[in-house]
């Protein structure tokens, strides 16, 4: 048996603990739960009775950015980065008590860099808010020391939806278009049907079932040391 969790952050928790010591696998959107700590412990909880949690990652199954990526391998070192979205009001995006700070419950920022330049640390976190929205800025460093700012534009109107980067590089070039790609996923497949895929192939074997649980939490972790530096 198994549950499709798709609902506010504030419910995965109690929604996944039941399931698993139901014994069923969970397939979760993200973030898996608000907290790093309780997505750690629901992780070792998930494995200690043998089920799978899984959590969505379409953002990272795009052929745009394992195109990216080898462009970006093509590259002298990273200078700096920066890496902003626009996105548009949906309700609970605001409840930040109840289902997370802006990099926690749109993560996909984080890992979006993390795929291209491997760990990251957070370093600063500004977040501004207004009655049209909000503009959140997370400032974090690669491992060789790089700067990348990561920025969050959420508006109560459907102005714009969608991703800006500019990355820098030590011999002046910079990478600020998306690559083009004949297909969306590797497989064909739309980006939700080619993670139900995924989930699948955990399900029979055929993909290491703890594939990107340390992703999932260390992205959990980064967010909160941004947002950590928030004053609210």
């Amino acid at each position: 048996m198994t549950l499709r969790a798709k609902t506010e952050p504030s419910n995965h928790e109690e929604a996944i603990r039941k399931s698993l010591n139901a014994g069923k696998h969970v397939m979760v959107d993200y973030p898996v739960v608000p907290k790093f700590s309780i997505a750690k412990e629901l992780f070792a909880l998930a494995a200690e009775k043998g089920l799978i949690l899984h959590e969505e990652n379409i953002g990272l199954l795009t052929m745009k950015l394992k195109k990216l990526k080898e462009e970006v391998q093509k590259k002298p070192p990273l200078k700096e980065g920066f890496l902003t979205s626009h996105s548009y009001f949906i309700g609970w995006l605001e409840k930040f008590e109840e289902n997370g700070y802006p990099f926690t419950v749109q993560q996909g920022l984080i890992k979006y860099m993390m795929y291209l330049f491997g760990d990251l640390t957070p370093v600063g976190g500004q977040l501004i808010t207004n009655e049209k929205g909000y503009v959140a800025t997370g400032n974090v460093k690669t491992k060789d020391n790089k700067d990348i700012t990561l920025t969050i534009h959420l508006t109560k109107e459907p102005l714009r939806w969608g991703k800006d980067y500019l990355l820098k590089f030590e011999d002046g070039s910079v990478i600020d278009k998306e690559p083009e790609v004949s297909q969306m996923t590797e497989t064909g497949l739309g980006l939700f049907m080619e993670d139900l895929l995924h989930f699948a192939e955990k399900l029979t074997g055929k993909r290491d079932v703890h594939e990107l649980d340390a992703i999932a939490l260390r992205t959990l972790e980064i967010a909160e040391g941004i947002q950590k530096n928030f004053s609210v």
